[in-house]
């Protein structure tokens, strides 16, 4: 699956499933082929069919609120990046 066809779905609860994710999406008419949670981290993978439904998603999802918390939505670009900034590797 190309990164572009991926999300990153941070700030979950640890009570946050597959389930209620695959089900906020569908209620908005977006199909999600594969999710992954790591609860320990609060971060899920979500992979889409095509760049354009994943860029939907994030649309969608950004903002929301699940359990308390409010979701944010990045890409992996926007992650390494972050995780270079923070290792001090700029």
């Amino acid at each position: 699956m190309a990164d572009s066809s991926r999300i990153y779905v941070n700030n979950l609860s640890s009570k946050t499933t597959v389930d209620q994710l695959q089900g906020r999406l569908a209620k908005k008419g977006i199909a999600v082929d594969a999710i992954k949670i790591n609860k320990q981290t609060g971060v899920a993978i979500c992979e889409f069919s095509t760049p354009e439904i994943a860029a939907n998603a994030a649309k969608e999802l950004n903002g929301e609120r699940i359990h308390g918390k409010t979701l944010s939505i990045s890409k992996r670009t926007e992650i390494v990046a972050n995780v270079v900034t923070e290792i001090g590797l700029q």
